[in-house]
């Protein structure tokens, strides 16, 4: 059975759609290794890719909010 990404998980400010869908890639991947249906490898490629989007996707969202605090005090 496929787990869901949590409520607090989607509330997140840097998880747009792209990532989540990721996520849930990873999951669905991380079943099917247990069950033998998938290969390690699969499931490292699909990690490592995941990690590095959000990853990239925080670090996006922090440079924004950095920029931003010069101008609008209150987006912080």
């Amino acid at each position: 059975m496929c787990q869901k990404i949590s409520q607090r998980a989607r509330g997140l400010a840097w998880l747009n759609r792209e990532i989540w869908l990721e996520l849930q890639k990873k999951i669905r991947v991380y079943d099917l290794w247990k069950k033998g249906q998938a290969t390690q490898e699969d499931y490292r490629d699909v990690m490592r890719l995941c990690k590095e989007k959000t990853r990239r996707a925080e670090a996006q969202l922090k440079l924004s909010l950095a920029t931003a605090i010069k101008d609008n005090k209150t987006s912080f």
